[in-house]
């Protein structure tokens, strides 16, 4: 009778860490890779001018607000922190019945990350859920951060990753979303991140996605900067093929900017699908959003041009008003809405499957 001989390191089925442990990543099921399931962005708060719109400011999210504030999000104080976990619990609940298997939790230090909780959430959902590290846009970031140097933050992600968070018993999963804002591609504090994050990834081999900035103010139009964190990922030695690129679908429209980042290696992540055209009128004026509609027409022209391995969806639920019970499609959208229509649209079977569970998969198991 043979022996069966164990696997050496290279012929290890890839894995993935989540908030109660290391899996297979064929585990993993369908996965939504952009999401918050608890949250504090309060950094992103900006008191409205107008004075029939302070009313919202401190006042408590409500479905009958949900007008003014799918509009305008981020005059609500309360839109913008989230930490209840029954309510994460019964919101991800939907996703689970509609076939959702794995959840990646954006959320960093500095913006509400709390791994206990998603353990807990994991726990009572059946659902594999990923907690991420990483520092988001730089008004986020802890006190400390500013004075520390690159090869610093880079040990804190790297020890994340390998040992735990916080003496939580707690690994992350992931690299990110290390968040860019101004000025364009990048603060030089946001650099400094960006650069540890992609050294932490070469040692690690882990998933790694930039928040890119969003806005071009000055051209007022959406800010196309992937091409300046592609260069940053290969001066640093990181590796194009475990990054994604969130937030993509803010520029879908350019479809030949797209093509360009994908020629580069890179997966393009359309997670703001449940936002509508408008959103934000005070802090970006008179500047038109993508929609469904937007995404839809651009994920389908792509996967009919062979990309579709380097594609995936989400929601990126970040505010009160994305969640079911105040008046949002939830974490279930996707699977609810989107992926019949995209069916409808002509995508194959293993198209649709790619996006869902294969391009996760490549990204999150190493």
């Amino acid at each position: 009778m043979s022996v069966p001989t164990p696997q050496s390191d290279h012929q290890k089925l890839p894995s993935v860490e989540t908030v109660l442990g290391s899996i297979s990543a064929d585990r993993l099921g369908i996965t939504l890779l952009h999401e918050h399931l608890l949250w504090d962005i309060s950094c992103w708060h900006k008191e409205p001018a107008e004075t029939s719109r302070k009313q919202y400011v401190d006042k408590p999210v409500s479905i009958e607000d949900l007008w003014i504030l799918r509009r305008d999000p981020f005059i609500s104080k309360s839109n913008l922190k989230f930490h209840d976990v029954n309510i994460a619990i019964e919101e991800l609940k939907h996703f689970k019945r509609w076939g959702g298997g794995s959840v990646v939790c954006q959320t960093l230090p500095g913006a509400g990350r709390d791994p206990l909780s998603l353990r807990t959430i994991a726990l009572e959902t059946g659902l594999n859920i990923i907690t991420a590290t990483g520092w988001y846009v730089r008004h986020s970031h802890p006190p400390e951060i500013r004075g520390m140097k690159i090869d610093e933050l880079e040990e804190i992600m790297v020890r994340e990753l390998t040992e735990e968070i916080d003496n939580a018993g707690i690994r992350a999963g992931l690299i990110g979303e290390c968040g860019c804002s101004t000025p364009l591609p990048y603060h030089p504090e946001e650099k400094k991140v960006l650069r540890a994050a992609c050294r932490a990834q070469a040692r690690t081999r882990v998933a790694l996605t930039f928040h890119p900035s969003l806005w071009d103010l000055d051209r007022k139009a959406h800010a196309k900067t992937g091409h300046a964190y592609v260069e940053l990922i290969e001066n640093e030695g990181a590796d194009l093929a475990k990054f994604f690129l969130s937030h993509a679908d803010t520029t879908c429209t350019d479809l030949e900017y797209h093509r360009k980042l994908l020629e580069k290696g890179i997966t393009l992540s359309y997670d703001c699908f449940g936002r509508v055209e408008g959103y934000g009128d005070h802090m970006w004026p008179n500047m038109r959003t993508t929609n469904d509609t937007d995404r839809v027409q651009a994920l389908v022209k792509l996967c009919q041009e062979g990309y579709d391995r380097q594609l995936v969806i989400s929601q990126d639920v970040c505010f009160l008003i994305k969640l079911k019970k105040y008046g949002g499609f939830g974490y279930s959208h996707v699977l609810e809405h989107i992926c019949p229509i995209l069916r409808s649209e002509g995508l194959k079977a293993k198209q649709v499957r790619n996006i869902l569970i294969e391009n996760p998969k490549r990204l999150l198991g190493h």
